[in-house]
């Protein structure tokens, strides 16, 4: 009976993970082609901060629910919560993400460029 709970409660940790990795790929995805070493460093940088945030969001969730016991179960549980979010609402929060960044791009990025290129 603890199994199962502790088994969907890990996966809603892995839904809380693939969200995650839906954020930083949108991210990263918004700033693709600025210049061949900002995508690397970006891209870089993404990787590690995702790791670590998954690695911390991971970590909570067996200490919260499974008493800091590690089983087998977690792990699938957290496979499975990733796999139903990128099987459900994972493609469309995405692209909202992705849109979102890229307006960003363009307010933070793209308009101050050209304002300031107008005054040279």
């Amino acid at each position: 009976m603890i199994q199962g709970k502790v088994f969907l409660l890990m996966g809603a940790v892995g839904i809380v993970i693939g969200f995650i990795f839906s954020v930083f790929r949108a991210f990263r995805i918004a700033f693709k082609n600025t210049g061949n070493r900002f995508d690397f460093i970006v891209a870089q940088i993404t990787d590690v901060l995702f790791a670590v945030a998954a690695f911390c969001i991971f970590t909570v969730g067996i200490y919260v629910f499974a008493g800091g016991e590690v089983r087998s179960y977690c792990f699938l549980g957290t496979l499975a919560g990733v796999f139903i979010y990128f099987l459900l609402p994972g493609r469309v929060i995405g692209i909202i993400l992705h849109i979102f960044f890229k307006i960003l791009y363009k307010i933070f990025v793209e308009i101050p460029k050209k304002v300031f290129t107008k005054f040279k």
